[in-house]
């Protein structure tokens, strides 16, 4: 028994030795201890990451959705016993290497597509969620940035409406739509961005399949792709100037941008050239070597050079989609008349293609 305490009081000395040895630190933050969480601890985690992710923005988008995904790995090792489901969960997050997403809330889960586009055309916006068989597909006659009703019909008799297809392949669907006169869900646009070519936002909506009703609700798009059809309006002498075509290309070796606008009315066409690298600004139209010029063709005989201004909103060289207004009088002292006044002009344009 002695032998053991002398044992005990000899390793006791060694322990004290290390500690106030000479080479030793004293630790004096809190004691750490690896204590696994269990599966509730880490799905409550999980969820508030995932509450922080929805209500992301373009500036935190990736941070939340790294943390999120962080959040749902320790959530995998906690509740093994749905290793599956968080693995797609995971897996559907593609490493947080993308920008945009498009989500919302029903029957107790959420829908969360990371393939979704928006496209402009007609007069009407059209936004796109998709993940394998499931779509989402929302239809506003409006164009612009604002808050807007889903299942009422307008003036014009025209009905904004959100739609859910369980499966894109059947005719099985949830609409915004009742009678026609009840609201069943709005739309907010926050943000139309030209120059990056994409649409943020939220929705919700009460969907209608069979006289049953479906509530989707935190809906959410943001730095969804868009895209947006050619489109040209000016007046010619006070008069809207109707186009039959409009080309946009590349030449010399792909550094000057030309755009044409061709009416067959009259046999006459506008044309726009600039530098591919031009930046959103407001540029001197004149006669002169320098770009952006401008010029009117009355017809085979008389070409009308701009002398006005061109103001360019957007422009996005890699997408080849440019955007601006115009103003100008298209002058030619040789020929009768001598001028001819273009005002309230704006195109959006795709070029290149």
């Amino acid at each position: 028994m002695r032998t053991f305490n002398n044992a005990i009081v000899y390793l006791s000395c060694i322990f004290i030795a290390l500690i106030y040895g000479c080479d030793y630190e004293s630790y004096d933050g809190p004691l750490t201890l690896d204590i696994q969480l269990t599966c509730a601890e880490a799905s409550d985690l999980a969820n508030t990451a995932f509450d922080n992710f929805s209500n992301s923005n373009s500036s935190n988008l990736e941070e939340n959705c790294l943390a999120y995904k962080a959040a749902l790995e320790e959530q995998l090792v906690a509740c093994p016993e749905a290793f599956d489901q968080i693995s797609e969960q995971i897996n559907d997050l593609n490493n947080c290497e993308y920008d945009s997403f498009f989500q919302v809330d029903f029957d107790n889960e959420t829908f969360l597509s990371i393939d979704a586009e928006a496209h402009i055309g007609n007069g009407q916006l059209t936004i796109t969620g998709k993940r394998e068989n499931e779509e989402f597909v929302i239809i506003l006659y409006e164009t612009t940035e604002g808050t807007y009703q889903l299942g009422t019909t307008d003036a014009d008799g025209n009905m904004n409406t959100a739609s859910y297809f369980p499966d894109s392949a059947s005719n099985e669907s949830w609409v915004s739509v009742n009678d026609g006169n009840e609201i069943m869900g709005e739309i907010t646009v926050s943000e139309i961005n030209y120059t990056n070519l994409s649409i943020s936002g939220t929705f919700n909506f009460t969907g209608v399949n069979n006289n049953e009703t479906k509530s989707f609700t935190n809906g959410v798009f943001i730095n969804i792709p868009l895209t947006k059809d050619n489109e040209f309006f000016a007046l010619f002498d006070g008069q809207e100037y109707i186009d039959s075509s409009i080309a946009g290309f590349l030449i010399n070796n792909e550094t000057t941008v030309v755009i044409i606008i061709f009416s067959e009315i009259d046999n006459t066409n506008m044309d726009f050239t600039l530098d591919v690298n031009t930046t959103p600004g407001t540029y001197s139209l004149r006669l002169i070597p320098e770009l952006p010029r401008a010029g009117f063709t009355a017809n085979r005989d008389f070409y009308y050079y701009a002398d006005g201004t061109l103001t360019i909103t957007a422009h996005n060289p890699e997408a080849k989609f440019i955007m601006g207004t115009f103003e100008f009088i298209a002058e030619l002292e040789i020929a009768t008349p001598q001028s001819y006044t273009i005002t309230e002009g704006h195109f959006c344009i795709n070029y290149g293609q």
